[in-house]
């Protein structure tokens, strides 16, 4: 199936285009619009164009910047192959038309559904951390994972525990989220503002943080509070159905004391936890 768009004459306007006060410039171009600047698909972000491209497949082509659906991938054409953009996840698009195109403000980044979630069009962000929490490496929703000591994440009064899960899991995740899910650092208290802290080491400046919550004990066993920064973020998540999953954020924050610290809190019930992390710049 063909999305009938060809680049290099015409550009993506989701929103109102103002070239007069251009976001982006060589080319000009507002948040929001893409378009085919030679060999690559690229968007604007509200301050510079962006790179779509994440690999190049074996499928041949010859009009470059036209976009296709490859079963389950989105791609560009370069003039030569097919160049997947399908990234990795950003939240649900229950209810959205599979295939929909749209650039998110709230992330500043364009992304497709895939008929489950929306996925960023292009590569994961440099220097983005993804960590397994009390677990193992995994590919999961597009971020390569690695342990908490591989990424060089402190744990302050957190107990990491892994644990198989053989219940059918709400909503159903891949088999890199399951692995996720199996693992979590926690927090053994019923204390409501007893918390836990991950700690991180990185360069000044903006970033999205997501997190992954999992019930794997009982019920509305647990509710929390999310703090990253200093400011608090959430208060009541991961208050959950067993064998549920929740994604948290992402949240924008700003650090200028190089270290991003999440704190997560008893908000009521039991042991608070996360399963995941993910720290990604947020430009």
């Amino acid at each position: 199936m063909f999305i009938a768009i060809f680049a290099a004459k015409v550009i993506l306007l989701a929103f109102a285009a103002d070239f007069a006060q251009a976001a982006c410039t060589l080319p000009n171009g507002d948040a929001g619009q893409f378009q085919f600047i030679a060999p690559e698909m690229k968007y604007c972000n509200g301050t510079s164009w962006k790179s779509m491209s994440v690999s190049a497949l074996g499928t041949t082509c010859s009009t470059s910047g036209t976009i296709q659906t490859l079963a389950s991938d989105i791609t560009f054409c370069n003039g030569t192959n097919q160049v997947s953009m399908k990234g990795p996840v950003a939240t649900s698009c229950s209810g959205t038309t599979t295939g929909t195109i749209s650039y998110s403000t709230a992330r500043s980044q364009m992304e497709w559904c895939d008929g489950t979630d929306w996925r960023r069009l292009g590569p994961v962000a440099a220097g983005t951390i993804a960590v397994n929490l009390g677990g193992s490496s995994v590919m999961a929703d597009g971020y390569s994972f690695v342990t908490s000591a591989t990424a060089g994440l402190t744990v302050t009064n957190g107990t990491a525990f892994t644990q198989a899960f053989d219940d059918p899991i709400t909503p159903s995740p891949s088999a890199g989220v399951k692995t996720l899910l199996e693992s979590v650092i926690y927090r053994s208290t019923t204390t409501v503002g007893q918390s836990f802290t991950l700690s991180k080491a990185v360069s000044n400046g903006a970033y999205r943080v997501t997190a992954y919550c999992f019930e794997n004990f009982q019920t509305n066993f647990r509710s929390e509070k999310i703090q990253i920064e200093g400011a608090t973020f959430a208060t009541g998540v991961c208050r959950l159905t067993y064998a549920n999953l929740e994604k948290l954020g992402p949240y924008t924050v700003t650090v200028a004391d190089g270290s991003i610290d999440v704190v997560v809190s008893l908000a009521a019930g039991n042991d608070p936890s996360l399963s995941a992390v993910v720290i990604e710049p947020a430009n």
